[in-house]
C-alpha cells in the first residue's frame, strides 16, 4: 500500500561514556517524493530525562529512492549530549520528535508531528560488582520472585535494553547472597514500562545472616529506606559511609498500572 508522509528513526543505544555527539537517521516515506529543501535543523527535536530537550541538526540527506509503497528518503541528525558528552548521569530513555509542517513532499504535504523512536542511555559504572561473574566463579548466588520474562542475569549486565518481568507478582524481590562479605557504597537501579510511565518504589536491605533477613533482626539493615521512581528513568543512591554485607535484598513495588513489575538493571557500586 502506498505510505503518504510518513516516517521513523533507527538510532543506536548509548552504553558507552565520553561520545561528544549523537548520530541517528531518520527515514521518510512519501508515495511521491519528499523534497529535500525542506530537510533542514528545524525538522526534529529529541527529548529525554532532566528537561533535556533540543533540536537535531541535518547533517547529510540521502538520495531518493524508490519502495513497494512509493519513496524513501534517510536523513542523518545529530545532537550534542547532555552537559557535552554522554555520561553516567545521562541514563534514560530519549524520544526523537518529528516537529509540525516542517519535512514536506514535492505536493507540499507535510510529514505529521510525532514520536519518531528513539534509543537508551545506559552507561556502567566502573565501580559497579560484576555480579554475573560472580555467580560463574561460584562466589554469589540470586534468588527472586518468578520471572515470567527474562532471567536474573539481565539485570546486571549493564544493558536497559534487557530486563525481567513478574507475572502479576508486586512487589518483587531479588536476594543475592556472597560467599564472601562485600563492601557496598551505592547502588542505581533502571525500571520500565508497558504503556505509559508507571510509578515505582524501591528499597534495599541487608543481613549477614538468613535468619536475619527474614526476622530483620542482629546484622539487618534497610540501608536504602522506600525510595520512588518512574519508569524509564535511573534512580540513584550512594550511601553516606559503605557498609559490608552477606546478603543484599532489593524490593520493587509498583504503584500504578498493573500488577507487572518490569526491572531492567541493577548496579551496585563497590566500597
Amino acid at each position: 500500500m502506498p505510505r503518504n508522509e510518513d516516517a521513523f528513526a533507527g538510532a543506536d543505544n548509548v552504553s558507552e561514556a565520553g561520545a561528544a555527539s549523537y548520530e541517528f537517521v531518520v527515514t521518510y516515506y512519501d508515495q511521491t517524493a519528499i523534497d529535500p529543501a525542506t530537510l533542514d535543523n528545524n525538522d526534529i527535536r529529541v527529548v529525554g530525562p532532566a528537561g533535556f530537550n533540543v533540536p537535531a541538526t541535518l547533517v547529510t540527506a540521502g538520495a531518493d529512492r524508490a519502495t513497494t509503497s512509493g519513496t524513501a528518503r534517510t536523513a542523518t541528525y545529530r545532537i550534542t549530549p547532555p552537559g557535552g558528552a554522554w555520561d553516567l548521569t545521562d541514563a534514560g530513555t530519549y524520544r526523537i520528535q518529528m516537529q509540525a509542517n516542517q519535512v514536506r513532499d514535492i505536493n507540499g504535504n507535510a510529514v505529521p508531528a510525532g514520536d519518531l523512536g528513539g534509543f537508551r542511555v545506559t552507561i556502567p559504572n566502573p565501580a559497579a560488582l560484576d555480579i554475573n561473574a560472580l555467580v560463574a566463579a561460584g562466589q554469589a548466588t540470586v534468588t527472586h520472585s518468578t520471572f515470567d520474562i527474562g532471567t536474573y542475569s539481565a539485570l546486571f549486565d549493564g544493558s536497559t535494553s534487557t530486563l525481567v518481568r513478574t507475572p502479576a507478582i508486586n512487589p518483587a524481590q531479588v536476594q543475592i547472597a556472597f560467599s564472601t562479605p562485600q563492601t557496598l557504597a551505592g547502588f542505581s537501579v533502571y525500571f520500565s514500562h508497558a504503556g505509559g510511565s508507571p510509578a515505582y518504589r524501591w528499597q534495599i536491605e541487608i543481613a549477614d545472616t538468613q535468619q536475619d533477613m527474614n526476622n530483620k533482626t542482629g546484622s539487618y539493615q534497610l540501608i536504602v529506606p522506600p525510595t520512588g521512581t518512574v519508569g524509564d528513568q535511573l534512580s540513584s543512591f550512594t550511601l553516606a559511609a559503605p557498609v559490608t554485607a552477606s546478603l543484599i535484598r532489593l524490593t520493587v513495588t509498583r504503584l500504578t498500572g498493573d500488577n507487572f513489575v518490569h526491572m531492567n538493571e541493577w548496579q551496585i557500586l563497590g566500597g
